[in-house]
């Protein structure tokens, strides 16, 4: 009987162990040389409309807006669409000269409908751009960003995702910095290592272009409440795998107010979550019909749950192993969990020494065992009270000031 469960505790431990190994093969993959881009495109750059979504951005939408604004040339838009805004988001946006709609319907809320809104406008006026982009309204977009993004979507064909960073306004908070780090992996680690590879990349919420006719084929407006991670999941079952580009950088700036964190927090992995233990049966069921191998590759990509999870499953699972260690006398479970802990930390140092160090303070990665233990409850409620609907992250009452 102490055998059986031994075997049924080394089947858990690689289980465990899977998710683990794919989050170190896509760090490792980054540190590979760049693979070769498609050809620049010669002649006059594609015509580009950035569509930006807006509730209640009064605080950020000049500046997101005029940084937008001045990466644009003779012929491209920029369109706001004032999405259910209590405020003056729609009276600033206008005065930088961009084109702004107003929407009005809280029966829908939340971007995904916002986008949905602004291709209908685009269509309703004859618009046919070559290239839509997405910029949130609270995003600094570094220069050279359009510009980047619409080149690589018109040579590849493809959607195309910039990478996408959040900062911690406050270089003292250690919850603020761990929470940088954690994104870091998520939004440039991990993808730059699968396009290292050749392979598709999630789709981020900011920093996305699309060539026209893609982005008409598939439904923006799709409900899920991680609504961006289901489009690109879309995207990829219908032939059209979005593609990394590590040189345009777009930024944003995590709510420094802990309940404003909480909240942001919470809606993003509740919604990744939802996501992952729905689609990715989707994406497998995709390459065993179609041999559809992008679908494939996001598909175990999405195995990878949110870092902070994946670590309290490492521990309650090593934790259990060592105590039937000392019941039965057999290590091999624990021996397994450990090393494959041991392989994943050092991964993540050494990736954050090449890829975070000048930005994730040395000492922030002390604070790395409590920032996990506090997000427990964000996990827990996922099991009994999950979020279901869209919520606007609470903003901070100050904007953090812009370099």
């Amino acid at each position: 009987m102490n055998q059986f469960f031994v075997y049924v505790a080394v089947v858990l431990a690689c289980v465990v162990l899977w998710p683990m190994a794919v989050f170190c093969i896509e760090c490792w993959l980054a540190w590979l040389p760049a693979r070769r881009t498609a050809p620049r495109t010669s002649g006059a750059r594609a015509r580009v409309v950035v569509l930006m979504p807006a509730h209640d951005e009064e605080a950020a939408i000049e500046a997101t807006a005029r940084e937008t604004l001045s990466q644009l040339n003779e012929g491209d838009r920029l369109l706001v669409i004032a999405d259910n805004c209590s405020d003056q988001t729609a009276a600033i946006a206008r005065r930088t000269g961009a084109w702004v709609l107003e929407r009005e319907d809280t029966s829908l809320r939340g971007k995904s409908h916002a986008l949905a809104f602004g291709l209908r406008e685009l269509e309703r006026a004859g618009e046919r751009p070559d290239v839509v982009m997405v910029i949130d309204a609270d995003c600094q977009v570094a220069p050279g960003a359009i510009e980047c993004l619409a080149e690589t979507c018109v040579a590849t064909g493809r959607p195309v995702q910039a990478r996408y960073l959040f900062e911690a306004p406050s270089a003292t908070n250690g919850a603020q910095a761990v929470s940088s780090l954690g994104l870091r992996f998520k939004n440039q680690i991990r993808p730059l290592g699968l396009s290292r590879a050749g392979l598709p990349c999630q789709l981020l919420g900011s920093g996305m272009a699309f060539p026209w006719p893609v982005i008409r084929q598939v439904a923006v407006d799709n409900h899920a409440l991680a609504e961006d991670t289901q489009l690109g999941i879309d995207l990829v079952l219908q032939g059209h795998p979005p593609k990394f580009c590590d040189e345009a950088h777009v930024t944003t700036f995590i709510p420094w107010r802990h309940r404003a964190h909480v909240g942001q927090r919470t809606r993003w992995e509740h919604g990744y979550l939802m996501v992952m233990l729905t689609q990715a049966p989707r994406l497998l069921a995709s390459f065993l019909r179609r041999g559809n191998t992008a679908a494939l590759a996001a598909a175990i990509d999405f195995t990878v749950p949110p870092l902070a999870l994946l670590a309290m499953i490492w521990f309650t699972a090593t934790t259990a192993s060592l105590l039937l260690g000392v019941l039965t006398h057999q290590w091999l479970p624990v021996q397994v969990l450990l090393g494959g802990g041991a392989v994943m930390s050092v991964t993540a140092l050494a990736c954050w020494a090449r890829f975070c160090r000048t930005s994730i303070p040395v000492a922030a990665l002390l604070t790395v065992p409590l920032y996990i233990v506090r997000k427990a409850p964000i996990y827990g409620s996922f099991l009994w009270k999950r979020q279901k609907v869209w919520l606007r992250t609470e903003r901070d009452p100050i904007q953090p000031v812009r370099s």
